[in-house]
C-alpha cells in the first residue's frame, strides 16, 4: 500500500507562559487508517525532556527527541488511529517540569503508514548556528517510507523557514515574543538510501532537528494455491 498524504496539517499552537504543557486542537479529521506524526519544541536551559503525549484516545510513542546542549530542542512523535479522528480533539504534550519560554507543537497525517508502526533505520539529529538546517540524516532501508523531519530555531523577533528542494512544508511557526520557531517537512521517498530533511531560516539561528523514516504498509499479494486433483487410492 502507498503512503499518501490525509491532512497537510493539523494546526499549530505555541506559547511562552509557563507551563509543563503545550496542547493542539486538531484543525481538520484525520481519516479512518490515518497515522499522525507531531512535532514537538520547547525552549530550556534545565535539560527538561518530552515525557508524553495524550489525547483523541490514541497511543502515543515519542519515536525521537533531541538536545542541544540542553536548550532548543526538537521531538517527533507519532500514533496509529485506526478509526480516525476527530476535527477539534485535543492533544497534550506534556515534559518533564515546567518551561518558563517557548513550547510549540504541531501535526499532520498520511495513510498507508505499515500497522503496527515500523521506523526504517537509525532516527537521526543534527544542530548548528546558521539559516540552512538540517533535521539529521536517516539511511533508509525499505524502498517505500515516510520521511519526516522537525526543527527547532531560536533567534530574535519572528522567522520563517524555507523547505530543501523536494521536501514539502507541514508547518512552520513562529513565536516573536520568544524569538523561537518550529518547522516540520515530509518526502515519502520510492527507493532506499541516505534522506536528510532540511530548509533555510529566513535568518540564522541555533536549531536542533530530528528525522524518523516510517515504512508504508506490505501490499498482501494474494498467492493462488493449486487444486491438485488426485485418483483414489486403488483406482
Amino acid at each position: 500500500m502507498a503512503i499518501t498524504q490525509d491532512q497537510l496539517t493539523l494546526g499549530t499552537n505555541y506559547s511562552a507562559a509557563s507551563s509543563s504543557t503545550i496542547a493542539l486542537t486538531t484543525t481538520g479529521a484525520v481519516a479512518s487508517g490515518g497515522f499522525i506524526v507531531l512535532g514537538v519544541y520547547w525552549f530550556t536551559y534545565n535539560n527538561v525532556t518530552l515525557n508524553s503525549v495524550s489525547g483523541g484516545s490514541l497511543t502515543w510513542t515519542v519515536d525521537k527527541q533531541f538536545q542541544s546542549g540542553g536548550s532548543v530542542n526538537a521531538a517527533l512523535v507519532s500514533a496509529q488511529a485506526p478509526s480516525g479522528l476527530a476535527s477539534s480533539t485535543s492533544i497534550t504534550a506534556t515534559f518533564s517540569s515546567s518551561i518558563p519560554t517557548f513550547k510549540g507543537i504541531c501535526g499532520a497525517s498520511w495513510t498507508g503508514v505499515a500497522t503496527p508502526t515500523v521506523i526504517d533505520g537509525t532516527p537521526g539529529t543534527s544542530s548548528g548556528s546558521a539559516a540552512a538546517w538540517t533535521a539529521g540524516s536517516i539511511s533508509t532501508s525499505n524502498a517505500n517510507d515516510l520521511v519526516v523531519g522537525a526543527c527547532t530555531g531560536d533567534a530574535s523577533g519572528s522567522f520563517s523557514s524555507t523547505p530543501t528542494g523536494g521536501w514539502t512544508e507541514n508547518n512552520d511557526f513562529s513565536d516573536s515574543t520568544d524569538g523561537d520557531s518550529g518547522t516540520q517537512v515530509y518526502q515519502i521517498v520510492s527507493s532506499t538510501g541516505a534522506y536528510n530533511p532540511g530548509g533555510t531560516w529566513s535568518t540564522s539561528v541555533s536549531f536542533s532537528g530530528v528525522s524518523v523514516a516510517y515504512q508504508a504498509a506490505a501490499t498482501a499479494a494474494a498467492a493462488a494455491v493449486p487444486f491438485l486433483h488426485r485418483m483414489p487410492l486403488g483406482v
